[in-house]
């Protein structure tokens, strides 16, 4: 049996792994531990234990509360392994936040990355999904919005530039990530980076965890709110108990997981956002949006600190790096920059 992690990154078509996870976990193909797509809240995690460790214990807590717990997280570690050694099959654990500092008040990734190998000792391959920085942005943006972000794009391109030393922009470079994970690759570890801005490549990555998928069903991409409603559901957010800056932010659906129930009206009061627009006024707006995206990320400061990022990767990265692979080609991370 091997181990396969997949940490990231979030807005990197993580969801649509973790849906073909999900299938092939059904198929009893491998043995899966993360999230798992469906309509259901409910089936969103196997057991609460799965839920803790993933979204409080590794994203979360402080080191006190982390290691009153950790003989609570091996029992289901070990219990783990034991299933996929005695059935000879692959174990893939999947969270997309264990590799970035998501939110401002995530633990630091290099403290996440040590948790996980105090949790799971055993060799691991660790694979890594980057996406075009543009494209990444714009996703992100969207998903903030979708927690309770109040800004707009400009607000929030500014406090991405203005929160950088402590915020998700540092998981979306290779060679920062690499040195994150040095204590990892110490360990006997093997890593992947996967550079993808499209499907075709994405599908080939269904590889690297033992999956093919023929025989399952399409993936399922996670396309959270459209970015003609962003700035709508912003504005609603800043009248709402839950609206908060970058800086105040914690994806309560997730961390409280197994204390939600069917009369759970998270976010439901802006979905009449999205129905009070047609389709062709949808896309009308969209082009407009995506011009002036590109005028606003332009004219910042971040705009700036992305370039110098992409020439220090580009020096670290052609380096060959023991035990790490690289698939895809990193240039497409960089186009529209």
């Amino acid at each position: 049996m091997k181990i396969k992690v997949h940490i990231g990154n979030p807005k990197a078509y993580s969801t649509f792994f973790q849906s073909y996870f999900y299938q092939a976990e059904r198929n009893n193909e491998i043995t899966y531990t993360g999230f798992r797509p469906d309509s259901d809240f409910r089936k969103w995690y196997r057991s609460g234990i799965e839920s803790e460790i993933l979204n409080q214990g590794m994203r979360f807590d402080s080191e006190y509360h982390f290691n009153n717990n950790l003989n609570k997280y091996k029992i289901y570690i070990e219990e783990k392994y034991n299933e996929c050694s005695q059935a000879s099959i692959d174990w893939v654990l999947s969270s997309e936040n264990i590799g970035s500092k998501w939110l401002t008040n995530d633990i630091d990734t290099s403290v996440k990355l040590k948790r996980l190998q105090t949790l799971i000792t055993e060799p691991k391959e660790i694979v890594v999904c980057f996406r075009n920085l543009k494209c990444s942005l714009l996703s992100i943006y969207t998903e903030l919005v979708n927690q309770g972000y109040t800004g707009s794009i400009k607000d929030f391109l500014t406090e991405s530039y203005w929160w950088r030393k402590f915020n998700f922009i540092d998981s979306l470079f290779p060679h920062i990530s690499l040195s994150q994970l040095q204590y990892l690759l110490d360990a006997g570890n093997e890593v992947t980076f996967v550079y993808s801005n499209n499907l075709p490549i994405t599908k080939k990555t269904l590889q690297i965890f033992g999956i093919s998928e023929n025989g399952l069903g399409p993936g399922y991409l996670n396309k959270g709110v459209h970015y003609v409603e962003a700035e709508d559901f912003a504005n609603a957010n800043k009248k709402s108990s839950i609206g908060v800056n970058m800086s105040g932010m914690l994806e309560l659906h997730r961390y409280y997981w197994a204390e939600l129930d069917n009369n759970d009206t998270f976010w439901k009061y802006r979905r009449a956002i999205i129905n009070s627009r047609n389709t062709k006024s949808r896309h009308r707006e969209a082009d407009t949006l995506n011009t002036e995206f590109d005028r606003i990320l332009n004219t910042s400061e971040l705009k700036y600190y992305l370039q110098e990022q992409i020439e220090l990767c580009g020096n670290v990265m052609e380096k060959n790096h023991k035990n790490v692979v690289q698939i895809g080609s990193i240039s497409e991370l960089w186009q529209g920059i």
